[in-house]
């Protein structure tokens, strides 16, 4: 009987690993060239969902007041929380190709809970002819 349980265990050990390591991580590919000429668009990021502070000039994704849409930006500024207005820092993100990105120079402060996460590894795309697009695309 303790072998079995012993085998119950390890399997419920391993599909929970995957579980977990979603939950805390997760693959996403970007779309669209706001981010030339760090980050074009095809590459694939990978996102701390969990564990990550706010750093300014980092990369996180965060879903855009405008679309609801999981964008791609790099944070410019931090700013507390105010009491009047809500409980979360409000953040300012731009985009790095300024003539391209829709950001926080067109709909203001992003609060955190509207965070998804932090870029913590980036796979550069195959299409670098495709990438190189500036605005108008």
């Amino acid at each position: 009987m303790g072998y079995i349980v012993e085998i119950l265990v390890k399997i419920v050990m391993i599909g929970a690993i995957p579980l977990l390591l979603f939950m805390l991580f997760e693959p996403v590919t970007v779309v669209g060239h706001s981010m030339n000429p760090n980050i074009h668009h095809g590459d694939i990021l990978l996102i701390s969902k969990v564990f990550y502070r706010y750093t300014l000039n980092d990369i996180y994704i965060y879903k855009s007041p405008k679309s609801g849409h999981e964008v791609v930006k790099r944070l410019f500024e931090i700013l507390p929380p105010d009491p009047i207005i809500s409980q979360y820092r409000r953040l300012y993100f731009l985009g790095d190709n300024a003539e391209y990105s829709l950001d926080s120079r067109d709909y203001g402060f992003i609060e955190e809970k509207n965070v998804v996460g932090k870029v913590i590894f980036h796979v550069r795309s195959n299409n670098d002819n495709k990438n190189r697009r500036k605005k108008n695309d």
